[in-house]
């Protein structure tokens, strides 16, 4: 494996308008989780606090670039899908966005306060957390609970205290993507993971990749252990690797950048080089 076997796909913004219409646009969250990480900042503070983050991001990509790496930046959903068919390491700089479920999206609550809808591919940790729930409204099965009964339920299940939804790791064992996933009649799917065309459901996400690619999705994105569950449920074949909390953008980019040059120094397979490299960061940060 080189650089040439590689495709770096950059989803979030890197230049100031960039960030400003993202900011602007419904069907977008990245600009408006800087805000809500940072209250109080005017649009320009907005940007200037994630200015270093975009510099070093457009430094990637040259660098990248430069060992013949296939870069494209604005990134879609289509690119990924393209990209997975013409490359065998796919890495996707995103932002991911988990939402709390609001009473409207959950459509057929019996379906997971029902015993008899569980489904035999949960986990222990997880069949314990649907039985939690169902053990929560065990007295209000007979009287119909309502959506907005079992969205607060589950909201306070999978969210940890006192943090903001959508920019920190939830705790339970099945998160709202993968109750999206395993439950698509009980509750309606939201964008969770945004390409420069918008927020994306992780259903779609799936879609993008072919059901037989065996290559390796880098997942440089907060919460993408969440997003790789996901993925690996439906696309074995294929390697994810995911962080188990929030990704710093910095650290990211700087470790794939050690993984390019590992690889143009000496070709290798992919994993083998991110694992070093990880190592030697781990190392030096003690």
């Amino acid at each position: 494996m080189s650089p040439p076997d590689c495709c770096l796909l950059v989803c979030v913004p890197m230049v100031e308008a960039e960030f400003l219409r993202n900011l602007r646009d419904k069907r977008h969250d990245f600009a408006a989780s800087v805000f809500r990480r940072n209250k109080g900042l005017s649009d320009r503070s907005g940007w200037s606090f994630y200015e270093d983050e975009a510099h070093e991001l457009r430094a990637t990509c040259s660098e990248a670039t430069a060992y013949g790496v296939q870069v494209q930046r604005d990134a879609t959903l289509t690119a990924l899908a393209d990209s997975c068919r013409a490359y065998h390491v796919v890495t996707l700089i995103a932002h991911c966005r988990i939402s709390s479920f609001q009473p409207e999206e959950i459509l057929d609550p019996h379906i997971l306060l029902d015993a008899e809808h569980a489904k035999a591919d949960l986990s222990p940790a997880q069949a314990a957390f649907l039985g939690a729930l169902r053990r929560a409204h065990d007295a209000d099965v007979r009287s119909q609970p309502t959506p907005s009964d079992v969205a607060r339920t589950i909201n306070s299940m999978i969210w940890t205290d006192g943090i903001e939804e959508g920019d920190f790791v939830q705790r339970a064992a099945l998160s709202r993507l993968d109750i999206e996933d395993l439950f698509p009649a009980a509750v309606a799917s939201a964008g969770a993971v945004e390409f420069a065309d918008g927020l994306h459901a992780t259903s779609e996400l799936v879609a993008a990749i072919p059901p037989t690619w065996d290559g390796v999705l880098d997942l440089t994105l907060c919460n993408s252990s969440h997003v790789g569950r996901v993925i690996r449920r439906h696309r074995a074949q294929c390697t994810v690797v995911v962080n188990s909390g929030l990704a710093t953008l910095m650290f990211r980019t700087l470790r794939y950048r050690l993984v390019l040059s590992e690889l143009a120094r000496s070709p290798e397979p992919f994993l083998e080089s991110l694992r070093r490299v990880q190592l030697a960061l781990l190392e030096e940060t003690r």
